[in-house]
């Protein structure tokens, strides 16, 4: 790609792209080019480029391969700004600390500041979690905090009796053994990669985890079930375990009140 505008600079999605961000768009030849160019800059917009209007900062611009764009936060604080929800926004945010784009999210956060749409964003940053390793995960997390149910745990690794990872979960909630995934899988998905799931379900049924699935199309059209099925599964986890402390106290009880009896008869 060649910039023909002076003082040109590649930035938003095209920067993104650029950068290794993972985005859920995929791309396309119908897709503009992106550029930023000095805020008092002409505003015609040349066929096939979708031009920005704004002063960079220095340490905003770096040079890729002799292209010149904006910054990994830079880049990262105009994919918040654009984002049409808070779910994209912090899915973008997992994913840049997620693959290390960016060490942290104070330089994103800074460029962001002060612009137009950022006002709506200043709760999103906290939100973010570099251990999402998908945009589902980072949806199934947000829905679950936003009723309560915050998981205890992201990629929580499961071991065997010999301390080897045998495997990592999504969404865990350890001493409940609940385990919520996100169903990524497609008709077009690998036999292999099917079958290793598969496996990965029996063992942690073995290890008695209660294994639930979530795909986009529940997320987004059931969010409802979602929370249903999860409250389900703790509550009935907090049953077991009262009914377990009572098993314990009323056993205890027994116990000490046959001492007693020995000792009195004695």
């Amino acid at each position: 790609m060649e910039v023909a505008l002076p003082r040109a600079v590649v930035c938003g999605i095209t920067a993104a792209r650029l950068h290794g961000f993972p985005l859920e768009v995929p791309e396309s030849s119908a897709e503009p080019v992106h550029l930023l160019l000095p805020a008092r800059q002409t505003r015609a917009q040349p066929r096939g480029i979708r031009l920005h209007f704004s002063d960079l900062d220095v340490d905003q611009r770096v040079e890729l391969g002799g292209i010149p764009l904006t910054s990994p936060e830079r880049t990262l604080a105009d994919l918040v700004l654009a984002a049409q929800s808070r779910e994209v926004a912090v899915a973008h945010l997992d994913a840049a600390l997620h693959r290390g784009l960016v060490p942290s999210l104070a330089g994103a956060r800074a460029a962001a500041e002060g612009r137009r749409g950022f006002r709506q964003t200043t709760d999103w940053w906290s939100l973010a979690d570099g251990r999402a390793e998908t945009p589902l995960e980072t949806r199934l997390r947000l829905l679950l905090a936003d009723n309560g149910l915050a998981p205890v745990e992201l990629q929580w690794p499961v071991m065997d009796g010999t301390g080897q990872i045998i495997t990592r979960l999504d969404l865990a909630w350890p001493a409940q053994r609940l385990d919520v995934e996100a169903d990524t899988f497609s008709a077009t998905s690998p036999p292999a990669m099917i079958y290793q799931d598969r496996h990965r379900g029996n063992i942690l049924a073995a290890l008695r985890w209660t294994v639930l699935r979530f795909s986009v199309a529940d997320v987004t059209w059931h969010p409802e079930r979602v929370v249903s099925a999860v409250t389900r599964v703790l509550a009935a986890r907090a049953a077991e375990r009262a009914e377990a402390s009572r098993a314990v106290a009323e056993a205890s009880a027994a116990g000490t009140a046959a001492v007693a009896e020995r000792l009195w008869a004695s």
